[in-house]
């Protein structure tokens, strides 16, 4: 509605002496009437009080000339006074009274009221917010059909001062407040010392009056609420990590619960919980080792008992960063040699590698002597505890021309460990030699069942020289691709010096992928990878890989290295291998507050690339659509997008990189949005305190079986002057004549009864 002109007439008062001047003739004049009453004495009756009123008159006109009468016309623009209407969206607004939540029940006292609203916004300029701990404006129908009840905190005079008019704004006519009264903050806090009292003082200075809509009936609120310990933001790949609940029972009496652990919606256990009688607590404890690099969403969640008002708060969900402290590696092999010497050598190197090494100097039969390994060795070699307990807590196991009959004569009890060790999760790297492969015993064992190609039950292994052929599947794959392009790649392995014998391997098996072959595109397999249940396993069948470090005459080719590191990299699943991360400031967010999203974009030599354009999606875990985002890198290949935390739940951030091409370009994360413990750990409703606060600023209280138009509303429109003029009316010759004929008939009837 677009601001109409008007005008106002206002009578003031612009005295013609300053203060002083004004205060003496006051004075002046007082002292004239009381001589006048004193000269006076003796008279008769009605001729003293006539010649007394006659004085008055002229000294009355005489002060009012002085204090300067003016009639002031303004004319502009009027405005609407302002009127707020706060709508409380804390998540105690979701508390179930009856059959419907709190926030339910103020949407349908909305719909009941839609008409009186809508008066209102003729009449006034209706102004209606949302408060949580902070205020944004909403809409009222918007409200209706879809009731808020997610934020974090109720604080009802930080709402209020929100809409406390700043100097020179128009001062609101009233504010109607409708909440549930469950304030936490500084007027919940004083109401809880001092009742009625304590509010007072802190909502005296509003220049406004403030109607309250009591939500709830108040009362104990009825609630079984499960709260899991803190955890940690990141947890380390294979290694335990432990999940505290605890469950606090107010009045629902259930005896034992279950609590349920899960993972991206998949369980993975369930423990009952005892509730204690006595304090109305229970608690348990989940342990959960994570499988992989990247991000995993945790749930516990329990039943929700009958007349439970607070059904939300009987899960919780949050989100753990899985990294990799250090990558442990256990490499054996059954006698040293240039192949696991320059792959140790590499692999100590690197600070990010935890390297255990076993060599085996020995075989297990020597010529039908009966050694204890005890007498052959400075250190007995683990073999119990490291394929057995210890073996799970490494990321990769490197057999390099290994064979367990070289200290055992058997391997058939650690088999079947390390095949369960890989579909777990685990990793196995098997390089060649005379003691692996078929030559090592693992045809038709348990262990062949997990790796990347079958073992020939008979065949001699290759002696010749030859030169590795990547596979096209090999130019392509992470562990091969040893240059920018597929191009780049064929000529990095075309450099490479030729090899020495090979060990015979079989078909792929199923999902195996074999990457190079020995000499040429129809060659046997060379080298193969293969995911094994959980985990993955790689192959390479010669032991003469030590002279790809010897290439261009230098010792530690890149080639060389990069090869073995992309083949760990791959193996152990590292996140740091991928040239689009997407790195959320924190995992676990309270409600509504602000997220900070890092988008790092690198190239194939891992170098960032600026100005690149970013497509991303934020939307709820598992749903098909979300919040959008675009943009383009900085100078450092970086991409900075902040949203809002919005509602409980878990969400997912998506990115493309185009330019990238769809594999390589994509990059993922996600966190948890958590509600406050605090907003629902005590959230009874309290009228008592928001009549307390009515009462305070001179409004009034009602509930929400009350109706809008029964709130009182007062104040004119405020005007914006574009003109004004000041009238004085204390020159006005009417006064001079009455002040004048006053002193003149006083002087003419003293006179004729002969007083002068």
């Amino acid at each position: 509605m677009s601001p109409e002109l008007a005008s106002r007439v206002d009578f003031l008062w612009e005295p013609l002496l300053p203060a002083g001047g004004l205060t003496a003739a006051a004075v002046a004049l007082a002292l004239f009437l009381v001589l006048s009453a004193w000269s006076t004495a003796g008279q008769p009756p009605g001729r003293r009080v006539g010649s007394l009123a006659l004085r008055f008159l002229a000294a009355g006109v005489l002060l009012v000339v002085l204090a300067g009468p003016t009639r002031v016309t303004t004319r502009g623009t009027a405005i609407r006074d302002p009127l707020v209407l706060l709508l409380d969206a804390s998540a105690s607004m979701g508390v179930r009274d009856g059959e419907s939540t709190r926030a339910e029940a103020v949407a349908a006292w909305i719909g009941r009221n839609a008409a009186t609203l809508a008066e209102w916004g003729t009449r006034y300029d209706l102004r209606v917010l949302a408060f949580d701990g902070g205020t944004r404006p909403t809409d009222a129908a918007a409200y209706s059909a879809a009731p808020l009840a997610q934020g974090p905190d109720t604080d009802i005079l930080s709402a209020l001062e929100a809409v406390r008019p700043r100097p020179g704004e128009p001062r609101p006519a009233a504010a109607v407040l409708v909440t549930d009264g469950a304030d936490r903050a500084s007027i919940g806090r004083a109401f809880d010392r001092g009742g009625e009292g304590a509010v007072a003082p802190l909502v005296s200075g509003l220049p406004f009056p403030v109607h309250t809509f009591a939500a709830g009936s108040g009362g104990a609120v009825v609630d079984l609420r499960l709260q899991p310990g803190s955890v940690a933001p990141f947890a380390f790949v294979r290694r335990p990590l432990e999940v505290s609940v605890t469950l606090v029972d107010r009045g629902t009496g259930v005896g034992s619960v279950p609590v349920t652990l899960t993972r991206d919606g998949r369980a993975i256990g369930t423990q009952r919980v005892a509730i204690d009688p006595k304090t109305g607590t229970g608690a348990t404890r989940f342990s959960f080792t994570p499988e992989r690099v990247g991000w995993d969403t945790l749930r516990v969640s329990a039943p929700v008992p009958d007349g439970d008002q607070i059904p939300s708060n009987n899960a919780a969900e949050f989100t753990v960063k899985v990294i990799r402290d250090r990558t442990r590696i256990l490499q054996v092999s059954s006698h040293p040699s240039w192949d696991v010497k320059f792959l140790r050598n590499l692999l100590k190197t690197d600070p990010n590698v935890d390297l255990v090494s076993f060599f085996i100097m020995r075989r297990g039969d020597r010529g039908g002597l009966d050694f204890d390994s005890a007498e052959l060795s400075l250190i007995e070699f683990p073999h119990d505890d490291l394929f057995g307990p210890d073996l799970p807590g490494f990321d990769l196991v490197v057999f390099q021309n290994f064979a367990f009959e070289a200290f055992l004569g058997t391997g058939a009890g650690y088999y079947g460990n390390l095949a369960k060790y890989v579909q777990d999760g685990g990793s196995l790297l098997m390089l060649g030699g005379d003691r692996s492969f078929v030559e090592g015993g693992y045809a038709g064992t348990a262990l062949e069942e997990v790796l990347p190609t079958s073992l020939p039950s008979a065949g001699p292994p290759g002696t010749t020289r030859f030169a590795a052929w990547p596979t096209a599947d090999g130019l392509r794959h992470p562990v091969t691709r040893l240059g920018r392009d597929e191009a780049d790649t064929w000529a990095a392995w075309g450099r490479l010096p030729r090899l020495q014998g090979w060990n015979a391997l079989g078909d792929p098996r199923p999902g195996g992928v074999v990457l190079a072959r020995v000499g040429g595109p129809d060659g046997p397999p060379l080298m193969a990878v293969r995911q094994a249940g959980k985990g993955r396993a790689l192959a390479l069948a010669t032991d003469t890989s030590w002279r790809w470090a010897l290439a261009d005459g230098a010792v530690g080719s890149r080639s060389y290295a990069r090869l073995f590191q992309n083949a760990v990299r791959w193996l152990v699943r590292d996140v740091e291998q991928k040239q689009v991360e997407v790195l959320p400031d924190q995992e676990n967010y309270d409600v509504g507050a602000r997220v900070r999203i890092e988008v790092r974009v690198v190239g194939a030599d891992y170098a960032p690339l600026p100005d690149v354009e970013v497509q991303g999606r934020v939307a709820a875990l598992g749903a098909p659509d979300g919040e959008p985002f675009a943009g383009r890198t900085d100078a450092t290949g970086v991409l900075v997008h902040e949203t809002s935390a919005g509602a409980a739940g878990t969400r997912s951030v998506t990115v493309t990189v185009p330019r990238l091409g769809r594999e390589a370009g994509k990059g993922e994360a996600r966190f948890s949005v958590r509600e406050r413990a605090g907003e629902l750990r005590d959230p009874e409703a309290r009228p008592a305190l928001l009549a307390a606060l009515a009462a305070a600023t001179s409004g009034r209280a009602f509930d929400l079986g009350d109706s809008l138009d029964e709130v009182p509303l007062s104040g004119p429109a405020n005007l914006t002057a574009t003109e004004r003029v000041a009238e004085p009316l204390w020159n006005r010759w009417p006064l001079m004549v009455v002040a004048a004929a006053s002193l003149a008939f006083d002087w003419i009837l003293r006179r004729r009864r002969g007083m002068l």
